[in-house]
């Protein structure tokens, strides 16, 4: 719970700076308005990354060249919960009609809490009681991940309100262990997905 809170105070952070200076881009003389972009648009829609977060997803690409991306979905019960969130900053390098080049830096957390009952003692019949306690015994198991990196993207917008990006980031893998600590599992340039609707 506190690192998600660290990655919405980390969000809430980085929006002014990205924001400042920003106006409503207007097309350039000759310009149609989707050769303009979708920049000062707002968009939401769906991704899938190491990086993007894995859920819903808002996205927004400003006048000055750079963006923000916020990815994730929560879901818990009693018994059981996971939880995503990520949170990506943008840099357009070159844009056309049809397809936008941008840079990107981000991070995400990855987390999955889930009860189970533990047989491991009861074998070979699971007897009703097992040395004074219920058997089986329910545990409970935490796992995750938290990753952080840069690469690069491209975001296809085949139509004025569509925009499909392929993202392939490197991104530094920290593992979840059962301590609730995290220790580094590797380096992966995993791509990502999104698809978002602009208004």
């Amino acid at each position: 719970l506190r690192l998600i809170r660290t990655f919405s105070c980390i969000a809430l952070l980085l929006v002014p700076s990205i924001v400042s200076g920003q106006t409503t881009p207007q097309p350039a003389s000759g310009q149609t308005p989707a050769a303009a972009g979708v920049s000062g648009r707002h968009g939401i829609g769906f991704s899938a990354g190491l990086l993007s977060g894995l859920g819903f997803a808002y996205r927004r690409h400003f006048a000055n060249d750079f963006g923000l991306h916020i990815g994730g979905v929560a879901w818990g019960n009693k018994t059981d919960s996971f939880t995503s969130l990520g949170v990506e900053v943008l840099r357009t390098f070159s844009r056309s009609d049809k397809v936008r080049f941008y840079g990107l830096a981000g991070a995400a957390l990855f987390r999955n809490d889930e009860e189970f009952d533990d047989f491991s003692g009861c074998y070979p019949v699971p007897p009703p009681t097992s040395g004074g306690v219920s058997c089986p015994v329910t545990r409970r198991q935490v796992s995750g991940s938290l990753s952080f990196g840069a690469g690069i993207g491209m975001e296809f917008t085949p139509g004025r309100h569509i925009g499909v990006s392929l993202e392939v980031p490197v991104s530094v893998l920290l593992d979840l262990e059962e301590s609730e600590r995290f220790s580094r599992k590797g380096i992966y340039p995993i791509p990502s997905i999104a698809i978002i609707y602009y208004f």
